[in-house]
């Protein structure tokens, strides 16, 4: 989780760097990446919105890409809260 937490929005600095160079293959890359990330976390809008984005970016669809991409951001910072509580419960927990 802590990971995810601080990769993430390097992820999401090179899809918007692909979208401004349009770069779809670049989009695609970033997006499969935070899919897969978002979907081993059980984070399904999150996941949704990523896998969405990747298929846009492989049909080289990246006018409607940016809207996508403002959605998976917004899914990502939800998600933030909820996997630092998870981890302060987990850290509260005797082994």
């Amino acid at each position: 989780m802590d990971l995810f937490v601080k990769e993430f929005p390097r992820l999401v600095d090179e899809i918007r760097v692909a979208l401004e160079r349009k770069d779809a293959k670049g989009v695609e890359r970033g997006a499969h990446s935070l899919q897969g990330c978002t979907n081993n976390l059980a984070a399904q809008m999150a996941s949704e919105a990523a896998l969405k984005l990747e298929r846009l970016a492989r049909a080289g669809d990246l006018v409607d890409a940016e809207s996508v991409l403002q959605e998976l951001e917004c899914q990502l910072e939800r998600l933030k809260p909820a996997l630092l509580a998870v981890r302060q419960e987990a850290e509260k927990r005797p082994f």
